[in-house]
């Protein structure tokens, strides 16, 4: 479940840059989409684009709604690793 709670973790954190700025996203779990909307904030969001984020959406739907594929061990490692990225990038920009 590594991979579900990444995913969910980027996404909650952008959501949260989102929100304290007052920009309406509508209901989407589409990282790359909430991204782009943090960069019409912040240009700087630009660099999370270049760890492509994308992998943790299908990854997490996958492991929530099985396809019979399974997740490997370095790919659950690396969208921890992406999730943390993430995390300090956003609260640094929230100053938290």
């Amino acid at each position: 479940y590594s991979l579900f709670h990444s995913q969910q973790a980027v996404e909650k954190y952008l959501k949260a840059f989102l929100t304290y700025h007052n920009k309406p996203f509508g209901k989407t779990h589409n990282i790359p989409l909430l991204v782009n909307l943090c960069k019409e904030i912040d240009q700087t969001f630009e660099d999370l684009l270049k760890l492509d984020l994308s992998i943790l959406f299908p990854l997490g739907v996958t492991v929530r709604y099985p396809t019979g594929r399974e997740i490997t061990e370095e790919e659950a490692r690396e969208a921890v690793d992406m999730a943390e990225k993430v995390r300090e990038f956003i609260l640094k920009k929230l100053r938290l």
